[in-house]
């Protein structure tokens, strides 16, 4: 309800200038790609809602998105010392050394390369380690990510496949690739407990 471009279309009904709503995140300087649309709903509507928008646009013009998920910093410590018969003390010293932030990297770990130099079996460590950093380890499906294609059929733009346990169509690019080489939107069709708790509560009322 913080998007004034929402409430002028009609998908809110709140005005976000009247009740002085920020809405800055959706757009602003520092932002790096436009705004995507999130649609949030009780988590036993989500599928219904899916089922919905392929029966309107078609059932390969609607997909799922894929993930990839990578090696990080220590992973690929831990694996590489496992596989080539790393002391654990220094692996675990190497390892705690990389910060547990998202996404860190074995080179945002303070006071790893003086470390280095006094080990050279931590050196050779770091190095090894360095060479799988990054990888992709696995592929998954985006939690919310749904394409909508405006020609009836998203694999035209990217290459697809069938997910048979999910029973669902799958584009085999990232978000990031959809929108920045494909030109594809995504849209989240989010479950949320809070909406569920929500539901729930007007249920029992009523």
């Amino acid at each position: 309800v913080g998007s004034i471009v929402c409430y002028l279309i009609g998908i809110t009904s709140v005005d976000p200038m009247r009740y002085g709503l920020l809405f800055e995140r959706f757009l602003n300087p520092e932002r790096v790609s436009m705004p995507d649309i999130d649609s949030d709903f009780h988590t036993e509507i989500r599928a219904k809602v899916i089922d919905y928008v392929k029966e309107k646009y078609g059932e390969r013009a609607v997909c799922n998105i894929l993930t990839k998920g990578t090696m990080a910093g220590k992973s690929a410590i831990r694996n590489v010392g496992r596989v080539t018969n790393i002391p654990d003390s220094i692996i675990d010293t190497v390892a705690g050394m990389i910060p547990s932030t998202p996404n860190a990297r074995i080179a945002d770990a303070p006071g790893l390369e003086e470390y280095c130099e006094s080990n050279p079996v931590a050196k050779t460590l770091v190095e090894d380690a360095k060479l799988v950093e990054g990888v992709i380890v696995n592929y998954g499906m985006h939690a919310a990510g749904v394409i909508i294609a405006d020609n009836g059929d998203v694999g035209k733009y990217v290459a697809m496949m069938y997910n048979d346990a999910k029973e669902q169509w799958v584009a085999q690019c990232d978000m990031g690739q959809a929108e920045a080489d494909a030109g594809l939107l995504k849209m989240d069709f989010l479950g949320l407990n809070n909406l569920d708790i929500i539901t729930d509560t007007l249920r029992r009322i009523k």
